[in-house]
């Protein structure tokens, strides 16, 4: 009775945790997304020409990922006036989940001219806070494809000079690729437990 007690409430949590995944999966339908060691790592090696904080004030006052250019409310109502210049370059949109991030990159390509961009969805940071990783308070750094003139952006496959893993990134696995991962994984951490239900 124990046994099958525990079984329900293994299952259960598991289909919640499982369930969540896969929102997450269908959220950032169609855009690359770091997981959060690409992305740690991209920052470390210069990957990425702009980092993009696209939350509320509010949310990028209480604390933000060094280095990020803030562009507020991008996702809904914001303009890419600060990212200017940037129209070919290499960025890592964040924000608190990746919601908001797949919208503003949907507004950067569909409304901004970034067609030619390589935009990565770099999730947000309550995968980063959850990774370990720390939030700064400073002021929003200018995206050097913006600010510097006769700037060269960095591309998907030139890391430049600082990186030295040029598979640092690696494209993210489609949708369909990670939906498959995740049904095997059910299936798999599942067989035991259908012994006993």
């Amino acid at each position: 009775m124990m046994i099958r007690l525990l079984s329900s409430i293994f299952v259960s949590i598991y289909f919640w945790v499982v369930s969540t995944q896969l929102l997450l999966l269908v959220v950032c339908n169609g855009q690359e997304v770091l997981t959060l060691k690409e992305f740690g790592s991209g920052l470390e090696n210069g990957k990425f020409d702009a980092v993009v904080d696209v939350r509320t004030l509010l949310e990028w006052q209480s604390g933000h990922i060094e280095g990020a250019t803030f562009v507020e409310n991008l996702a809904s109502t914001g303009n890419a006036s600060l990212l200017k210049g940037c129209e070919s370059c290499t960025i890592a949109v964040y924000c608190r989940t990746g919601a908001r991030a797949e919208k503003a990159i949907k507004r950067l390509i569909s409304q901004f001219g970034f067609e030619g961009a390589t935009i990565y969805n770099a999730l947000g940071v309550s995968q980063w806070v959850d990774g370990g990783k720390k939030l700064v308070k400073t002021e929003s750094k200018p995206a050097g494809c913006h600010t510097i003139q006769d700037y060269v952006c960095k591309k998907k496959d030139d890391c430049g000079i600082s990186c030295n893993d040029k598979n640092t990134i690696s494209s993210a696995p489609s949708l369909k690729t990670r939906y498959s991962q995740v049904v095997i994984i059910s299936m798999t951490a599942l067989t035991p437990f259908l012994f006993f239900v």
